[in-house]
C-alpha cells in the first residue's frame, strides 16, 4: 500500500501566502538581492542628506546590499564623497576601508560625518589584496559598509563584490584612467573638484562636481555640491542637468 502525502495545512504560509503577511514581499526582496538588484519600494536605503541628489535616485537615496562605484576625476574630492556615502550607508555600524597606501587620514574624514572610532583600515599590497579584503569583510557580516580603492577591476571581480555586498553595502573607488567597460554596480558616479565661492579672498567652502553617470532605473545627472565643515552638512548649489554651457564631467565608457 502506497502512502499518500498529507495535504498542507491551510495555515502553512507556503500553501497560503496570505496567511503570512509580507511573506511574498520578503521573498521578492531576497531574490532581488541574490540577483544583485537594488531593493524594491520600501527597501533598505540610506539618504545622502543632499535633497536634490536623493530625489534623483529611484530609491530616495543609496540602496544597501549592493555595489556602488565612484570614479575619481580627482582623488581628494572623490575620497570626501566616498566618506560621506560610507557614513550614511553604515549608520551606527562599523566600517571597513581597504586601500593600498597609508595616505588616508581617518580623523579628517570626521568632517564628512564618518566616525573614526567606527572605522577599520586595511592596507593591502596590491589591488588583488584590496578586493580580497573587501570580499572577506563583506562576507564576515562584521561591517555595515565596506569601501575599497582599486585600479583594474575585472567584470568577474566586480560581480563577486556585488554578491558579497548582500551582507552590507560596498563602495569601490577607482581612478578615471582605469574605470571603463561594463559593471554590475547599481550606481556609478564621477566626482571631481569644483571652484569654490569664497566669502572673502582665498577662503571658501569645498565644492565637488558630482555626476551620476549611470543608475539602474534612473537618469544621468550632474550637480555642484558644497560642503560646510562647521555644520557637517552639504548642499546642492547648482543642478547642471539643463545647463548646456557647462562643461560636462569627463566621460567614461558605460
Amino acid at each position: 500500500m502506497t502512502a499518500t502525502p498529507a495535504s498542507r495545512s491551510s495555515t502553512d504560509p507556503a500553501a497560503d501566502p496570505a496567511a503570512a503577511p509580507g511573506l511574498l514581499d520578503r521573498l521578492r526582496e531576497r531574490v532581488r538581492r541574490i540577483e544583485g538588484l537594488p531593493p524594491g519600494p520600501g527597501g533598505d536605503v540610506a539618504a545622502l542628506g543632499l535633497d536634490a541628489i536623493d530625489a534623483a535616485l529611484p530609491w530616495g537615496g543609496l540602496p544597501r546590499g549592493v555595489l556602488h562605484e565612484i570614479v575619481a576625476l580627482e582623488r581628494g574630492a572623490a575620497t570626501g564623497f566616498v566618506a560621506l556615502a560610507l557614513a550614511r550607508l553604515a549608520g551606527d555600524g562599523p566600517l571597513l576601508w581597504c586601500l593600498g597606501r597609508d595616505d588616508l587620514y581617518a580623523p579628517g574624514l570626521a568632517a564628512f560625518g564618518l566616525d573614526p572610532g567606527a572605522l577599520v583600515l586595511a592596507r593591502a599590497a596590491d589591488g588583488a589584496g584590496v578586493l580580497w579584503a573587501m570580499e572577506e569583510g563583506l562576507r564576515s557580516g562584521a561591517f555595515a559598509a565596506v569601501a575599497g580603492e582599486v585600479g583594474a577591476l575585472s567584470l568577474d571581480g566586480a560581480r563577486r563584490l556585488q554578491l558579497a555586498a548582500r551582507a552590507g553595502a560596498a563602495l569601490v573607488l577607482r581612478p578615471a584612467s582605469a574605470a571603463h567597460g561594463p559593471s554590475p554596480a547599481v550606481t556609478r558616479w564621477q566626482v571631481g573638484p569644483a571652484p569654490s565661492a569664497p566669502a572673502e579672498p582665498g577662503v571658501g567652502a569645498a565644492r565637488w562636481r558630482v555626476a551620476l553617470a549611470r543608475c539602474r532605473g534612473g537618469q544621468p545627472r550632474d550637480w555642484i555640491v558644497e560642503w560646510d565643515d562647521a555644520s557637517l552638512r552639504g548642499r546642492v548649489v547648482a543642478d547642471l542637468a539643463d545647463r548646456s554651457g557647462a562643461a560636462p564631467a569627463r566621460p567614461i565608457e558605460a
